[in-house]
């Protein structure tokens, strides 16, 4: 749990372009073509 939690505060702290492409990929289920498409990034960036 203390592990969970330690992940949680990681990514919160991250940048918020970063933020979002692994909010979009571990707890939203999305594709990294998707992911791409939505951030309008490149496939490779992503």
């Amino acid at each position: 749990m203390a592990n969970q939690l330690n992940q949680i505060e990681a990514i919160q702290k991250m940048p918020t372009r970063y933020r979002i492409v692994i909010q979009l990929y571990y707890y939203e289920g999305y594709s990294t073509k998707e992911i791409a498409e939505i951030t309008k990034q490149k496939y490779g960036t992503v």
